[in-house]
């Protein structure tokens, strides 16, 4: 389509082509604007799960056939995620497994029996993974939920259309371009092999033209090949008495006899005729360019109808797969130690003189919210996992590592956030780079997390600073303070590096950020003792400037570390 329709349009080629194609087959369930954007840009990731049904056995009883997997999923892979949450083992360093792998062992036994999960996988069913319940009383299409939510029986599968394009260099691209650029190579493949045709025939039709010739005179060219000293000389003579060309002569040369019988003249004649029409042909492609394209399309479809098979994967929109916990709707306080331990208690207005940490550790943030709220945490290294707040520890206790709930290895956990999902954040790290994006942007749902600001190599990501105002106030941890608007600096919804906020000389780092309306901003350091102070509209204008500026040192009575209240 593209090759004939040179202006062709990506809603053209979404019509033909909606979608990838896996020969695993599977079902795409993201959205067709999901799908469409990945084209797009070429980058993307699209939701795909698995092909089940339901079996039903004699009393009542039924179990689920899995016939079909996501692309680059195994059914032994399903086995062992299944044995996993089943049979949990205790992480690494640890002698026992956790509060959050004993309570999801307890879930998978509750679905399904121990050894429920069967490869029943012949030469008749090529793949075909069984699933046995718990129960016959279970509804099927929960327990498909509550697998598909923990294993890889549904799944993120990444598009990333980076390939080597006629320049010979590595890019990434959408799917328009890559088949426009597809298209001229074939177009140019194509027109090189018609023009090698075509020389091959011409000289073949050289040499059949000479030996015509020959043909007709046979008798007198034999003379005078005998009449020669040598081969060299025969050649010579061909070609001053006849004309022959250098080529058509030596290959009379080495012509037996036998090929010279009236029944050959009548095959050269007919080869002759032959290899006009190829010629004439093979012309008529290279010197018309619409006419090589429909030769390309041609073969195309011809190889279309020999190789081609019926769409295996199904594109049908469809819900991620979800398990609904019963969780009771109350109001607590999420407590999060400088060491990572984050544990709840029970309300609001927490009177925190009563908490008690583990030695060497202290009071990080605490967080007011529900118990029906997700908690979106951030790591120095710039991820971010979310964690449902009902699965934090509560009571009296230290709580847990934060790295027990989500894969946070021993990355350190520097800031969380619940609440509004579209306020908007301003992200920083100390190396001095931000961008916008809002805390909706943060949210996970793997324990794996996602790779969210991109942090340089002895870098920390910092607390966001929410945005209230329409200026960011930049503080260098030589207290130099740098105020500028807002709109110097980019959203980023998908995360990454960041621009550079404030400039840094060597050994300097970004200490804090917020927000103001250029009317007053709140700062605190230590003289002796932690003091704080209100810069006003004047002494604000003072650092006023573009971004990426070395700011003026603030003088505020004492040596600032910390903006906002």
């Amino acid at each position: 389509h593209v090759i004939k329709h040179a202006r062709a349009r990506l809603e053209d080629v979404l019509e033909l082509l909606p979608g990838p194609d896996f020969p695993g087959g599977g079902q795409i369930i993201s959205p067709a604007e999901e799908i469409r954007q990945a084209y797009e840009t070429g980058r993307g990731s699209l939701v795909v799960r698995c092909k089940w049904e339901v079996e039903q056995l004699a009393r009542g009883q039924w179990r689920v056939a899995v016939t079909e997997l996501p692309h680059g999923v195994s059914v032994k892979q399903i086995s062992e995620e299944i044995e996993a949450l089943a049979n949990p083992k205790p992480g690494l360093g640890r002698k026992e497994v956790t509060q959050e792998q004993k309570r999801m062992k307890q879930f998978i036994l509750d679905q399904i029996d121990q050894g429920g999960v069967r490869d029943e996988s012949d030469r008749k069913s090529k793949l075909r993974l069984v699933i046995e319940p718990r129960s016959s009383r279970q509804n099927p299409q929960q327990l498909m939920a509550a697998l598909m939510v923990h294993t890889s029986l549904e799944t993120r599968y990444a598009i990333n259309l980076t390939w080597l394009g006629l320049d010979g260099l590595p890019e990434t691209k959408g799917i328009l371009e890559i088949l426009r650029e597809w298209g001229e190579f074939r177009v140019a493949t194509v027109r090189r092999r018609t023009q090698f045709r075509l020389e091959r025939v011409e000289e073949r039709l050289h040499i059949v033209l000479g030996r015509l010739l020959a043909f007709v005179k046979i008798d007198e060219i034999i003379k005078l090949i005998r009449g020669s000293e040598d081969q060299a000389e025969a050649k010579s003579n061909l070609q001053k008495k006849y004309k022959f060309t250098e080529r058509q002569a030596q290959d009379i040369v080495d012509l037996r006899l036998g090929q010279l019988t009236r029944l050959d003249g009548v095959k050269l004649n007919d080869e002759r005729k032959a290899l006009e029409s190829q010629r004439k042909e093979l012309k008529a492609i290279l010197g018309d360019e619409k006419e090589l394209k429909r030769l390309v399309v041609a073969e195309l479809q011809e190889d279309a109808k020999k190789y081609g098979d019926e769409r295996r994967t199904l594109i049908k929109t469809a819900e991620r797969a979800q398990v609904e916990r019963n969780v009771v709707e109350e109001p607590i306080t999420v407590i999060l130690s400088q060491k990572g331990w984050i544990r709840a208690r029970t309300g609001h207005a927490f009177d925190l003189s009563s908490l008690s940490f583990k030695d060497g550790d202290a009071l990080l943030q605490t967080l007011e919210c529900k118990t029906t709220d997700p908690v979106i945490v951030l790591s120095a290294s710039g991820k971010s996992f979310t964690i449902d707040a009902a699965a934090i520890p509560a009571g009296r206790g230290d709580g847990a590592p934060v790295n027990t709930l989500v894969n946070s290895s021993s990355d350190d956990i520097v800031w969380m956030r619940s609440g509004d999902l579209s306020q908007p954040l301003l992200m920083n790290s100390s190396a001095g780079l931000g961008f916008v994006c809002k805390l909706g942007d943060l949210l996970t749902k793997t324990r794996q997390g996602k790779d969210f600001m991109k942090v340089e190599e002895g870098a920390r990501a910092q607390p966001p600073a929410l945005v209230a105002h329409d200026k960011v106030a930049a503080l260098s941890s030589d207290a130099r303070l740098l105020v500028f608007p807002l709109e110097e600096v980019p959203v980023r919804p998908n995360g990454g590096v960041g621009v550079q906020l404030i400039a840094l000389p060597e050994k300097a780092t970004l200490a804090s950020v917020a927000t103001t309306d250029g009317k007053s901003l709140a700062v605190s350091g230590f003289k002796r003792v932690r003091k704080s102070a209100v810069l006003n509209q004047k002494q604000i204008a003072e650092h006023m400037g573009k971004r990426a500026q070395r700011g003026k040192v603030c003088d505020a009575g004492f040596r600032p570390d910390r903006l906002g209240d």
